[in-house]
């Protein structure tokens, strides 16, 4: 249900080159914004597509993989990007080039989480019921990019989420075994690694907070606080030496709960979280298509809108943490939400089904797509965005056209057995 668009060469015209994809702007996997915060990492199939916000374009990465993606991980210092498909292939990107540093194969296939560490020298992948730390590659081509650092065990079941300390020393899990657990990136004492349990229900995220809080969020909708704290003894004796989790142990602060009629089992199913100087923000997307964002610790609610008539299945906050971004895998949506002025910055949407027939305009610079969910759709070919649905057919679209001499005027014919003329001035069916 996409279009590949390419450009030829005006050397050569059958020398194609690969330009841009549209159709759909997101399918599967997790979404994630740059450093700087205006550009977001969306997965579409077997590619990376890149919107620029602040200059409303995007482009297409160059690189491919075997299957589809199913995690993302962008580093820090935004060099390097880590892409693993569904069946366990990963691909290491210079990102800023786009030139692919080498590809590596996992052993499982089930790989839930993956997140570079804040300093980026060190990146966690979770899969199975394992965690695995390896050292992030460098920019040049080598022969064994990335080096195992270290192996972590102790779930009994599938690892769902991670998340890193802002000194990039210690390492949160998340299960579905219903606990979290506790990481040191180097083994040593006085550190003991620490389980948190009585959760109800599977462990979908986990997030450290300033002053070392931790929040933890379950599938069926309950968030726990937890703060850390040490004896005076051991404070006193290992304070001047290592940081507070090191030799701290957490307790639960709270604990609150989220309901959604009639699902009672299933109502997170995807967070954020945007840590600050001045507060800390909860973003939630529940399984109704409806967010919420709060402030953290005394978890009061700030924002709420229903965005989706499907489950949210990915979000993700921008460094600035006013623009949130949600993606829905059943309906392939993409949507920026700024949440202070409550305005849309993106709003993206591909066909539901596949793509049955495509036209050009005669300048080049309109796609008309149409689709087997019967939805007219025109892109911009130099921005790669839709800007207009019509959804007047009630079946399949069979066809559609430019008129020859007016790139206005665009006419579809569907299974429905109509044929209907639209007016891209003033956005109507204005013939049928």
């Amino acid at each position: 249900f996409t279009v590949t668009l390419l450009k030829c060469s005006t050397m050569m015209r059958l020398n194609y080159q690969f330009s841009n994809l549209c159709g759909c702007a997101y399918r599967d996997g997790n979404i994630l914004f740059t450093a700087d915060g205006t550009s977001l990492l969306s997965p579409v199939g077997n590619r990376v597509t890149v919107f620029d916000l602040a200059n409303h374009t995007s482009q297409t990465l160059r690189f491919q993989q075997r299957h589809n993606i199913k995690c993302l991980a962008l580093s820090p210092n935004n060099k390097l990007l880590v892409s693993i498909d569904s069946e366990g292939h990963a691909v290491i990107l210079n990102f800023r080039k786009q030139i692919v540093l080498a590809t590596m194969k996992f052993k499982s296939r089930n790989i839930t989480a993956m997140q570079f560490s804040p300093d980026s020298q060190y990146l966690a992948v979770a899969h199975d019921n394992w965690i695995t730390v390896w050292k992030s590659p460098s920019l040049i081509v080598e022969w064994k990019p990335m080096l195992l650092h270290a192996k972590y065990r102790g779930h009994y079941a599938d690892v769902t989420c991670l998340a890193w300390s802002d000194d990039s020393q210690f390492l949160v899990s998340g299960s579905k075994d219903m606990t979290a657990k506790i990481h040191a990136l180097h083994k040593r004492k006085p550190f003991k690694s620490q389980t948190l349990s009585g959760h109800q229900g599977a462990v979908i995220a986990a997030f450290f907070g300033t002053d070392s809080k931790l929040y933890t969020l379950t599938k069926s909708g309950y968030v726990y606080q937890w703060i850390a704290g040490a004896k005076r003894e051991l404070h006193e004796r290992y304070k001047a030496k290592y940081p507070l989790l090191m030799y701290a142990s957490y307790t639960a602060n709270g604990k609150y709960y989220l309901y959604v009629k009639g699902k009672p089992d299933s109502v997170i199913n995807c967070a954020t979280f945007f840590k600050s100087a001045m507060c800390d923000l909860l973003v939630i997307g529940q399984c109704n298509g409806v967010f919420a964002l709060y402030k953290m610790p005394n978890f009061a609610l700030l924002h709420s809108l229903s965005i989706s008539t499907r489950t949210i299945t990915t979000c993700a906050m921008n460094s600035g943490g006013d623009w949130i971004a949600f993606a829905s895998h059943d309906l392939g949506q993409l949507l920026v939400w700024e949440w202070r002025s409550e305005t849309f910055i993106l709003k993206q949407q591909g066909h539901f089904y596949d793509v049955n027939s495509i036209a050009y305009s005669s300048d080049g610079q309109l796609i008309a797509t149409g689709g087997h969910d019967g939805k007219l759709k025109i892109w911009n070919a130099k921005n790669g965005f839709c800007f207009i649905t019509f959804h007047d057919h009630s079946a399949p679209i069979t066809k559609v056209a430019f008129a020859r001499k007016n790139n206005v005027i665009v006419v579809s014919a569907s299974l429905d057995g109509t044929v209907r003329v639209y007016d891209l001035v003033r956005y109507v069916n204005f013939r049928t």
